[in-house]
């Protein structure tokens, strides 16, 4: 069985503060893409080298959905 993984792409605000996002299930080269769509213009968007800590789930989390991980 293959193991889904999860990318992580950091966001950046023009004001300088950084926020991480979770691109469930979707492939590392369209992570960045579909983040993209769901924060505000004017936001850096950038594949983050950090990994997705094991073990961690997100809740109601459906394959395909973009979320902000706190």
């Amino acid at each position: 069985m293959a193991r889904m993984l999860t990318p992580l792409v950091e966001v950046t605000a023009p004001d300088g503060t950084s926020a991480v996002w979770a691109a469930i299930a979707i492939p590392y080269k369209e992570a960045v893409a579909a983040v993209k769509k769901v924060v505000p213009p004017g936001h850096f968007t950038e594949l983050s080298i950090r990994k997705f800590p094991v073990g961690l789930k997100i809740a109601g989390a459906l394959p395909g959905e973009v979320m902000r991980v706190e």
